[in-house]
């Protein structure tokens, strides 16, 4: 399963860039956000084996909440991130450092 979200990272990744600089003539910003487990209805749950070694991978050993997530999603969307395109922003309590 790590192998397979690895590669569609990339491709979003790859996607985002490629979309970046086709669009940012025309003033439109183009970025990705990177989440990991969140305590959401369709998460894993975490009373569970899988949601126990989701838990043990993550270094904050907690799901992220979605307001953590939507807050990067609303700063992209502002006026602040107007010269920020082309990258991805990790909201995943460190489970890819």
């Amino acid at each position: 399963m790590d192998s397979l979200f690895r590669r569609y990272s990339a491709t979003k990744a790859a996607l985002s860039i490629s979309w970046a600089h086709e669009l940012a003539p025309r003033g439109i910003t183009v970025n990705t956000v990177v989440s990991a487990f969140a305590e959401t209805d369709m998460g894993i749950p975490q009373d569970t084996d899988l949601g126990r070694a989701a838990l043990s991978s993550l270094p904050f050993h907690r799901y992220g909440r979605p307001e953590e997530v939507a807050a990067a999603v609303a700063f992209l969307a502002g006026p602040a991130a107007s010269y920020i395109t082309g990258t991805d922003v990790n909201v995943n309590g460190g489970w890819n450092a």
